[in-house]
């Protein structure tokens, strides 16, 4: 009878820890479908698919695995140590190259820069709103204002 860590009772020889199958047996010992265990920890079911299909390729980086697994390991009340162990070492390297990318960040020159570009334009605009209205002005005089007298009638008294 195999145990979840691949030792056999017949010899001591010791074959690599299967995630994925270990992870599914555990499941299925408590009874569970791939649904429940995704309502339960908040996964899609594709991912708890392709975590025991250990198909990597279908699943985020390594860090997301291995927090995966912690949550599964949880779930399953299994120790999540082994597991993690198992889990393969090339792809953590990879997302280690695949990280140091290097990425511009904008400096505070830059950032001035652009303000200075828009200030500049917003200048532009100005000018050019100030001499369009000063070309247009037709030159005709303002008529000044009339002044209008009001004649005031006395009050007459019938008698």
């Amino acid at each position: 009878m195999d145990n979840q860590y691949g030792n056999t009772p017949d010899n001591n020889e010791v074959r690599p820890l299967n995630v994925g199958v270990a992870l599914r047996q555990a499941r299925e010992r408590l009874d569970l479908n791939v649904a429940d265990v995704a309502n339960r920890i908040k996964f899609a079911p594709r991912q708890i698919e392709a975590l025991e299909a250990e198909d990597f390729a279908r699943l985020p980086e390594m860090a997301f695995v291995r927090g995966f697994v912690r949550s599964y390991t949880n779930l399953l009340q299994l120790d999540p140590v082994p597991l993690l162990a198992a889990l393969p070492q090339a792809q953590t390297a990879l997302a280690v190259e695949t990280a140091t990318m290097e990425v511009p960040f904008p400096n505070v020159y830059a950032e001035r820069r652009h303000n200075i570009m828009w200030m500049t334009a917003g200048l532009a605009v100005a000018i050019a709103l100030g001499l369009f209205v000063w070309l247009h002005d037709d030159g005709v005089p303002v008529a000044p204002p009339v002044t209008v007298e009001m004649l005031v009638l006395p009050d007459v008294v019938s008698q």
